[in-house]
């Protein structure tokens, strides 16, 4: 499910049925349906603070964030603004208005219609702890069709700063593919969408994440302290930002990258394997490294993709039938040393 959420000033002439005022804003062709995103809208954005706290499960972010805008027109404006989402609870819905909780109304439009910015459906998220692109393919779970938006309107007067809130909850995305042992969650919060302000706007960014969790950012953090990773003065432009989240329990061997693990094994049995056959003719020791061997292909199973468990399913009948024949011989032999013993 894909969690977004961008604040923009929207004004819509509707077939000029409905003109709002000062036409400073985005606006819908008679003969079209696509939405334009306007950049003389009058309004400036002066700068924009984000602060996300994640649950403990990593499953939802509560966010507050906090814009400072200035009319820099010469009269008084009343603009519809549209804040959208995805994955949000509507309960948690809240806009604040120089500290006033003002009304919204949700509205039913296609994010499609937006023509000149649009949803990037292969996001650039990056691994935690190392930081590596991910190839998304078919892996990522993040609903790009449902998309809420609420508007509220903006009244300021002329030359005068106002500080706009809105506050809310989504829910995570997440990340699975064979190659991780642990799925990653996400979040989304795009930021480019602001750019179409007035001014150079900059934000602060406050990620704050519960205990033993590694965050992964497409954009770098200049600070991370007390679990709070920390922006601070990133130009707003055609950047968004993208987030992965893992606890470091479901990291196996230290790792969460099952290529780089099966490395790490087939490393250590090649060592195990010279060692085996150096001491060959020391039996117990031959033993003890056979047993470390066994050990080492058993570490394979560990952790196995769904691929392998299909496969240990489907040759479930197979393996326990080899089981019980081992069993038997084993047990066959042990019989046959056991009476060759009484009768010497």
């Amino acid at each position: 499910m894909r969690k977004n959420v961008f604040l923009i000033v929207l004004l819509l002439l509707l077939l000029a049925t409905n003109v709002f005022a000062n036409s400073a804003a985005p606006y819908q062709l008679p003969d079209q349906s696509a939405i334009y995103f306007n950049s003389d809208t009058g309004v400036m954005l002066y700068h924009e603070t984000i602060e996300m706290t994640l649950s403990d499960d990593l499953n939802r972010a509560d966010y507050r964030v906090a814009y400072e805008f200035k009319n820099t027109l010469n009269e008084k404006l009343e603009l519809p603004i549209w804040f959208i989402t995805n994955g949000y609870d509507e309960n948690s819905f809240n806009v604040l208005i120089d500290s006033k909780k003002i009304e919204t109304l949700k509205k039913d439009i296609d994010i499609n219609s937006i023509d000149n910015w649009s949803i990037d459906v292969r996001p650039n998220f990056v691994t935690p702890k190392n930081y590596e692109p991910i190839d998304m393919g078919m892996g990522y779970y993040h609903n790009y069709e449902q998309v809420n938006i609420e508007e509220f309107i903006l009244t300021i007067h002329p030359d005068e700063i106002t500080e706009v809130v809105v506050e809310y909850s989504a829910n995570s995305g997440y990340i699975r593919k064979d190659e991780y042992f642990a799925r990653l969650n996400t979040q989304i919060y795009y930021l480019s969408p602001a750019s179409f302000y007035e001014g150079s706007a900059k934000v602060d960014i406050d990620i704050i994440v519960p205990n033993n969790t590694l965050i992964g950012s497409n954009i770098p953090f200049d600070s991370a302290q007390d679990n709070i990773y920390r922006v601070s003065d990133y130009s707003i432009d055609s950047e968004d930002l993208y987030l992965t989240f893992l606890n470091k329990s479901d990291l196996f061997l230290g790792t969460n990258n099952r290529i780089q693990y099966y490395k790490y094994l087939a490393l250590a049995f090649i060592i195990l394997m010279a060692l085996t056959i150096y001491y060959r003719k020391k039996k117990r020791i031959k033993h003890l490294l056979i047993g470390l061997i066994v050990i080492n292909i058993l570490l394979i199973f560990a952790r196995p993709t769904y691929g392998t468990i299909f496969m240990l399913i489907f040759l479930s009948p197979l393996i326990i039938i080899a089981v019980i024949i081992l069993l038997i011989t084993i047990i066959y032999k042990h019989k046959k040393r056991t009476i060759k013993g009484d009768t010497l």
